[in-house]
């Protein structure tokens, strides 16, 4: 099996053996524009479904997610994005110091669930 890793993946494996859960908004996660469309239409690499057999029982997507969002999180595809947790007043600054359009905070760090990833 040939596997592909993602930031879901990495993100992951960074809480696994930390006893907390990640909590994203997937409404904040940046998407390249026209990506949404291209998923509705049914253009998904295969090794999102490879991705997904592997974190099937690590990850939670909340009701009324689109499905477009759940293939994108899925995506083996990163364009070399850098995840960084922190405390939250310190995330905050260090967003607003970057002043970048795709720095931002898309999640927060919660007492360990039944996953390791929840999607909000």
């Amino acid at each position: 099996m040939h596997i592909q890793v993602n930031s879901l993946w990495h993100s992951q494996e960074c809480v696994a053996a930390s006893n907390v859960t990640i909590e994203f908004d997937i409404n904040a996660l940046p998407v390249i524009d026209g990506a949404r469309e291209l998923a509705t239409f049914g253009f998904i690499p295969e090794g999102r479904y490879t991705n997904e057999d592997y974190l099937f029982d690590k990850v939670r997507f909340e009701q009324g997610i689109p499905q477009d969002l759940i293939d994108i999180a899925f995506d083996p595809q990163t364009s070399g994005g850098l995840l960084l947790f922190m405390p939250e007043e310190d995330a905050r600054a260090f967003v607003r110091e970057m002043d970048k359009p795709y720095c931002r905070i898309i999640g927060r760090v919660i007492p360990k669930t039944d996953r390791d990833v929840i999607f909000k």
